[in-house]
């Protein structure tokens, strides 16, 4: 459902966006009252921000991946952004974000969980978000309409300055000369391109001459001219002072808020009520309830969490509708039904915190169980705020904005500081339905779990010592090989990678099989460049290199017997490989392995001569020589 929802927010995003610019310039009444120039305002230090900006790109975010110097390029963002406000408006909550803005920044270059990284970005996002938002307007109300109002303003003065802009005019407005000097270069480059490439097909050596010019200096001047535009446009966005009762939520009427809430009040009533005899239940109890533990404590807890989530939001707009409304029944029945749905859905925090502690239990901590549950923790912070809103006349919006600020400030830097993949992978292993750790699990994690990909090779020598005596395996033997099998194979494409980005030329050129002759493809240029680098790949990269006889010989080696094992005995693994691969969610885990499990063919079934199928021989031998280990090893002298 989340996947169906995503796909529809990027499909529909572009209409959506043109409905609102054909909104704006042809179907919205005109205001008289203030003219186009009164919206833009020049900031005092816009032509050094931009700048800044065009030296930091280029220095350290031009052709490069994820890494240090994309860091370096975000901090200067959030701190191009804080030079525009001036500095009458520079309160101590401009320097919190300033400083926000600023680590999340440098924090990009230093963990490698994908999550983790995902929440600095849109962190680094924010904060950039809020500066420019302080200084387009000339003071800050902590207002829910407030901000729903000034948002909305703002996007409709951004999309109706870019003309007068481009423009160039000078009514009302000091001269803003930037706009006039990305004009001409505009310009000029498209006359440089046209003929460019019409001299190119003339001349060989010319061409080649514009070849290494395009391939350099078109690529970071329209980069740096996008960036001027862009940066340019939004920070000249000035909304002045007025006086504005305009009410966002005025197509919304009470009954539009309370018909829902009351739906959700009753089916929230009904999940509670069947819940009850399961939250307090024993491991015991729950075959009398006709489902399995592992049934319960797996399933739900994402879907509770969202559902928590989805009530805040629809509790704050019914609070943000109450105000100014006058005292009747209408306003004393919306205030009761939300009280009523607050308190039902902390109820539905306490059934995900109890899923979350008898999955805990069991199996083990994972991604979505550790980010989860410190999610709930702000969601209960959210719903106290909001009860305390409604029922304290002395709590307003600013004291809900200000624990939530802190909440979040503290989540971000507790998913930062807390090495989450770490603490997964080595102190709290998570295990599958059999109660075996499951190690691909935790080799599928970032390279922030190194200590936990030691133990999974450790684990793997022992196992398969026993597994190795035998000619066939029962089901639960075969389900344990198949855990170790595809946690090494994860492992090797992980190391393999790593030396591919972080090794030498030399031991890069023969983990991807090429000559002395070969050029690098162009992404692995880019990965090796210093600015690439991450903090916490650099770590596991040193660190195998470290102990090569385990990770480089031992896993070789291991490979190569059980590969030999399982053609030689034809132990068919292909079911259970499709399901720990393909069957099995693993949210916020990127399952990325090259290698693909396949079945026992019978080539008379594809007479398809463009179709030429392979064996399981055939595949696991292909494995071996793309990672260069050798076919055959003795494991009889593992220690």
């Amino acid at each position: 459902m989340g996947s169906i929802l995503a796909v529809l927010f990027f499909v529909m995003s572009p209409f959506l966006l043109l409905a609102l610019a054909v909104y704006i310039f042809f179907l919205r009444r005109k205001e008289d009252a203030l003219q186009v120039q009164q919206y833009i305002e020049k900031p005092r230090n816009l032509t050094l921000a931009i700048a800044f900006l065009i030296i930091t790109l280029n220095i350290f975010a031009y052709d490069v991946s994820l890494g240090f110097g994309v860091s370096a390029f975000s901090a200067s963002v959030v701190v191009a952004c804080f030079a525009l406000v001036d500095r009458p408006k520079r309160t101590t909550l401009v320097y919190v974000v300033l400083m926000v803005g600023v680590l999340s920044s440098l924090a990009l270059s230093f963990r490698a969980n994908g999550f983790v990284l995902a929440i600095d970005a849109v962190v680094v996002i924010f904060s950039c978000g809020f500066l420019i938002l302080a200084n387009s307007v000339p003071r800050i109300v902590w207002s829910g309409i407030w901000f729903l109002r000034t948002l909305y303003d703002f996007f409709v003065r951004l999309l109706l300055n870019i003309p007068t802009l481009l423009a160039g005019t000078k009514d009302g407005t000091r001269s803003l000369k930037i706009f006039s000097i990305v004009k001409t270069v505009s310009i000029s480059l498209l006359v440089f391109l046209v003929f460019a490439q019409l001299l190119s097909s003339a001349d060989p050596i010319f061409a080649d001459l514009i070849k290494t010019l395009q391939e350099q200096v078109f690529a970071r001047v329209f980069l740096s001219v996008f960036l001027t535009i862009v940066f340019a446009v939004v920070a000249v966005v000035a909304l002045p002072s007025k006086d504005d009762t305009r009410d966002p939520l005025r197509i919304i009427t009470v009954q539009d808020l309370f018909v829902p809430m009351a739906i959700v009040v009753f089916l929230i009533g009904i999940f509670l009520f069947i819940q009850i005899k399961y939250l307090f239940g024993t491991h015991a109890d729950f075959s009398t309830f006709g489902l399995t533990y592992s049934e319960y404590v797996r399933k739900g807890f994402i879907e509770l969490i969202i559902a928590s989530a989805i009530g805040s939001v629809l509790s704050y707009g019914a609070i943000l509708k109450t105000q100014g409304m006058q005292h009747s029944q209408k306003l004393k029945g919306l205030q009761v039904i939300n009280v009523v749905m607050i308190t039902e859905l902390f109820m539905l925090l306490v059934s995900a915190f109890k899923r979350d502690l008898l999955y805990f239990d069991v199996y083990g901590l994972t991604r979505t169980r550790l980010i989860g549950g410190l999610f709930l923790f702000w969601l209960a912070g959210l719903l106290t705020m909001l009860l305390l809103l409604l029922l304290r006349k002395k709590i307003m919006e600013r004291h809900l904005f200000l624990v939530m600020g802190v909440l979040s400030i503290c989540f971000v830097a507790g998913l930062n500081v807390v090495n989450v993949d770490k603490v997964i992978a080595q102190n709290y292993r998570p295990s599958d339905f059999n109660n075996e750790i499951d190690y691909y699990y935790a080799n599928q994690l970032s390279e922030d779990a190194i200590d936990g990909w030691q133990a999974s090779v450790v684990y793997a020598k022992t196992l398969w010592q026993d597994l190795s005596q035998h000619t066939t395996l029962t089901e639960s033997q075969r389900k344990k090989y198949v855990n170790i099998k595809l946690a090494l194979i994860t492992l090797v494409e992980k190391r393999d990678n790593l030396t591919i980005t972080y090794g030498s030329e030399d031991e890069a050129r023969y983990v991807i099989g090429y000559n002395n002759i070969d050029e690098f493809p162009d992404d692995v240029i880019q990965n090796r460049k210093f600015l690439s680098r991450n903090v916490s790949e650099l770590h596991a990269y040193g660190l195998m290199q470290q102990q090569k006889t385990l990770f480089y010989d031992d896993v070789n080696c291991l490979l190569s017997d059980m590969f030999a094992f399982e053609i030689e005995n034809s132990i068919t693994t292909y079911d259970d490989e499709f399901y720990e691969m393909y069957s099995t969610e693993r949210p916020f885990v990127n399952v990325a392995n090259r290698y693909y499990p396949v079945q026992k063919t019978n080539y008379e079934q594809y007479p398809d001569p463009f179709y030429q199928p392979i064996s399981v021989s055939e595949n696991l031998t292909k494995f071996l020589r793309d990672h260069r280990i050798p076919t055959t090893c003795s494991t009889a002298s593992l220690d």
